[in-house]
C-alpha cells in the first residue's frame, strides 16, 4: 500500500463515485425547489414591474449625477432599500415604493402570489450538500 502514489487523493475520489448519486438523489427535491424558484422569478411580470420601479426610483434620485439614466443596478441594492431613509428618518425607500404600488400599481402587490416556490427554495441548502460532497474529495 505503500509504494501506491497518491493513496489517498485516489480513496477519495473513489468514494466519491460510489456515493455520487446517493448523495445526489437526497438533494434532487432541493434542486428541483431551487430551478422552480428561478423560473418563477425570471417569469414574473410584477416582480419585473417592481425592478423597473425601482430602477426608476434610483434614476430620478441620481439624477444631475454620473449615475443619471442608468440602466440597470446591482441586485444586492435592493437590501439597501430598507436603508434609504428620507430626511424626517421616518420613512424608507422601500417604505415609499410599497404606498406608490399601492396607489399606483396594484397588480405588483400580487407579485408574491406569482413566486410559490421561493420560500422552500430559500431554505434549500445547497451550499451544505456540496461542501459535503467536496469534502469527500
Amino acid at each position: 500500500m505503500s509504494s501506491v502514489k497518491l493513496l489517498r487523493p485516489r480513496l477519495n475520489g473513489i468514494l466519491f463515485k460510489l456515493t455520487f448519486e446517493e448523495q445526489v438523489n437526497n438533494i434532487r427535491p432541493d434542486i428541483m425547489s431551487v430551478t422552480f424558484a428561478c423560473e418563477e422569478v425570471k417569469k414574473s411580470e410584477g416582480f419585473s414591474k417592481l425592478l423597473e420601479l425601482v430602477l426608476l426610483v434610483g434614476n430620478y434620485m441620481n439624477a444631475g449625477s454620473r449615475n443619471a439614466q442608468t440602466f440597470g443596478f446591482n441586485i444586492s441594492f435592493l437590501c439597501k432599500l430598507r436603508d434609504t431613509k428620507s430626511i424626517g428618518q421616518n420613512t424608507t425607500l422601500l417604505h415609499f415604493l410599497a404606498e406608490k404600488c399601492e396607489e399606483n400599481h396594484p397588480e405588483i402587490m400580487r407579485f408574491p402570489d406569482e413566486l410559490e416556490h421561493v420560500e422552500s427554495a430559500s431554505k434549500a441548502n445547497m451550499f451544505l450538500h456540496f461542501s459535503i460532497s467536496l469534502h469527500v474529495c
